[in-house]
């Protein structure tokens, strides 16, 4: 079977004479009656814009609008981050840290990378060093209670109803 080029045609393995300028896609032009001439003949003339038409370019600081939303949350985590590791170079074997899953405990030994936690009499975990910071020594700070007298007026206005 010789060599089917531009201009030649062929035969289908059924039998059918095809020309291949047939099974070529060409570029469609707009369709009729949409109005679009953004698509014109090589030596056409460009197309001018009308006055509701919008200047070039003005929607290109959209598109970096996420990236400057974003920028101020990396910020923010950076500042944490070093915040963390400077407390996290701060510990010294025997004090009470907390790792990320909440495990509290003291620390044992502790370099790099990794720590050893003692969790409970006889019990020593090995944890990522990232995961440890230390622990408030402050306890959270319970609500007054209140007081006796203020609970009586309440009781004596339903007893007297």
């Amino acid at each position: 079977m010789p060599a089917l080029g531009a201009g030649n045609s062929g035969v289908l393995a059924i039998g059918v004479p095809v020309h291949l300028e047939a099974l070529m896609l060409q570029p469609a032009g707009p369709k009729a009656g949409t109005g679009d001439t953004t698509t014109s003949s090589p030596g056409a003339p460009a197309p001018q814009a009308g006055p509701g038409a919008a200047a070039g370019g003005g929607g290109s600081w959209i598109t970096f609008l996420p990236i400057l939303m974003i920028l101020p949350v990396f910020f923010l985590m950076s500042r944490r981050n070093k915040k963390e590791a400077a407390l996290r170079q701060n510990l010294k074997k025997g004090d009470q840290v907390v790792s990320q899953s909440g495990l509290v405990g003291e620390l044992v030994e502790m370099d790099d990378r990794f720590a050893k936690v003692k969790i409970g009499p006889g019990v020593t975990v090995r944890m990522l060093a990232s995961s440890l910071s230390p622990l408030d020594p402050t306890p959270a700070t319970k609500e007054p209670e209140p007081k006796e007298s203020a609970k009586k007026p309440e009781k004596a206005a339903a007893a007297a109803k």
